[in-house]
């Protein structure tokens, strides 16, 4: 409470650190939702139950099921999270700086960006071993897209207007984290055309990931013995 009686405002720190806070929700999100399909691959390719989804289904449209209904939960997952911050925030009169309507609904749209991107690759690798110790070689490329938000991350918080920020804005493996820290700064508006952008270039990245991971899919689902390396996974891609 302030001298006045009035509730205190929100404090710089927690407003400097809210860029952190809505990417940690929509990272943790995304990764869980990717570790289920993964698991889920593989323990349905280990079973042999995917044979017989097989005989209903084609494999793209078994693969697309699986990241829309796992995709379905991650999102409700976030919006009870999300609602659960809400009612914080206004209990503890910080309300006034969380991102308007508009900008949650551009943050719904790049939780899908990051979860459809991360998934498909999480069911390439799924689909391609037999054993979750065998997925580790060809965990790179995940590796890759996870590290580099952290790695940008103060960067960002402290300027995200800057370079760094609208350069790994169009990169697909970073832009729906990069986007999500630079909407939620409350001192920043970014450009409507640099969000327009943003969306075209990563959904675009999301196609071509989903695109290869049907190709991976197709093949390795039903294949068993030793595991492909990268190389042999790029292999797969053209043969499929």
């Amino acid at each position: 409470m302030t001298e006045d009686g009035d509730k205190a405002g929100p404090s710089a720190e927690l407003v400097r650190f809210l860029p952190f806070i809505f990417m940690m929700l929509i990272y943790a999100s995304v990764l869980t939702g990717g570790n289920y399909l993964l698991m889920g691959t593989l323990e349905e390719k280990g079973s042999r139950v995917m044979e017989v989804l097989l005989s209903a289904v084609s494999p793209t449209q078994l693969l697309i099921g699986k990241l829309i209904g796992q995709g379905l939960v991650g999102l409700t997952v976030v919006g009870i999270y999300g609602a659960v911050g809400i009612a914080a925030a206004d209990r503890f009169n910080y309300l006034a700086v969380l991102p308007s309507g508009i900008q949650i609904v551009w943050m719904a749209l790049y939780f899908f960006m990051a979860y459809f991107f991360l998934g498909a690759m999480m069911v390439a690798v799924g689909a391609a071993v037999t054993e979750l110790r065998e997925a580790q070689a060809l965990y790179a490329p995940i590796t890759f897209s996870l590290i580099i938000p952290f790695v940008l991350m103060f960067s960002i918080m402290d300027n995200p207007g800057g370079i760094v920020a609208r350069i790994f804005s169009f990169f697909p493996p970073t832009t729906p984290f990069v986007m999500v820290m630079r909407l939620s700064q409350p001192s920043h508006t970014v450009p409507l055309w640099e969000i327009g952008v943003s969306l075209l270039v990563g959904f675009a990245g999301v196609a071509l990931m989903v695109w290869v991971a049907a190709k991976i899919f197709r093949i390795g689902v039903l294949r068993y013995g030793k595991p492909p390396t990268l190389v042999g996974l790029l292999k797969w891609v053209r043969e499929a």
